[in-house]
């Protein structure tokens, strides 16, 4: 650490390292380097906007009000244990698992970030997830039946979270508020613990049984998901489609401009019988 202390007998937690960075609150984050890009390892956990102003927090209790607003908004995620889900003490802490925020707290003008850092786009996970598939590509699982074409989820995530000890973006499981206010899929409180992140198109999802890392159109506005943050510019904005599963997803748009395309369904032996259209399939 960069304030080693040579006397001291108990950590204090105060322990600052080269790449450190500060949000507003006064926040310190541990950042890592991987590949050409420079990521947080730590969930953001920021109550301010970046002029100052606080963003709207919603307890536990404030279900309505979570699933009605349309303001940014956060909350932290309640288990029922008072923060110690069957003796593990802090894991869900805010320290150890960041906060949850709304999309419209993620599309502010004001930012939610620290200096020199932004919320990532799609692109930014997709680079992220081919430099950690490629780099791991020969990684040996013991003879176990790897799970995804890519296994880059494997490691992306905590050992704990499901991961294999490698990487060093630390993903923890930090679970997710539906819109609906409930809380669901923290680590010790699911059978399948999840970690969602919001980009600046949509989320991305890792799962503690999978070693998928997917992105997704962005759902409901109103769920909470964490978030990290990357070093460097807001990108140029390039209009196009921005929904990963269309036919015509462009990964450069960073603005959706109503252009997305998608595949067609048939059901039946003959294809006159019944079609759907697969955005009407997902909306």
């Amino acid at each position: 650490a960069k304030n080693y202390n040579s006397n001291a007998t108990i950590d204090n937690g105060t322990c600052i390292y080269e790449g450190d960075i500060e949000d507003i609150d006064g926040n310190i984050y541990r950042t890592a380097e991987i590949g050409t890009q420079r990521w947080m390892v730590e969930n953001l956990r920021v109550t301010k906007y970046n002029d100052g102003e606080a963003i709207t927090f919603f307890n536990y209790d404030e279900d309505v009000d979570f699933q009605n607003t349309e303001e940014g908004a956060y909350s932290e995620y309640y288990d029922g244990y008072d923060g110690s889900i069957q003796g593990i003490i802090d894991y869900v802490s805010v320290e150890s698992i960041g906060r949850l925020y709304n999309k419209y707290a993620v599309d502010d003008y004001r930012g939610l970030c620290p200096t020199n850092y932004r919320i990532p786009n799609n692109n930014d996970f997709e680079i992220l997830r081919n430099f950690v598939s490629d780099i791991y590509a020969d990684y040996d699982f013991g003879g176990v039946e790897t799970r995804t074409t890519s296994n880059a989820g494997a490691f992306l995530k905590n050992i704990d979270f499901g991961g294999v000890g490698l990487g060093d973006f630390n993903a923890l499981g930090a679970g997710y508020r539906q819109a609906s206010g409930v809380f669901l899929a923290q680590m010790y409180d699911d059978n399948n613990p999840k970690e969602y992140y919001w980009t600046t198109e949509g989320f991305w999802t890792l799962e503690y049984n999978s070693y998928e890392f997917d992105g997704n159109a962005i759902g409901n506005r109103n769920n909470g998901y964490s978030i990290r943050c990357i070093f460097g510019p807001e990108p140029e904005e390039v209009s196009g489609c921005t929904d990963l599963h269309a036919t015509n997803f462009n990964v450069e748009a960073t603005i959706d401009d109503n252009t997305c395309e998608y595949g067609v369904w048939f059901i039946g032996d003959n294809t006159s019988d019944l079609s759907l259209a697969f955005n009407d399939a997902i909306d």
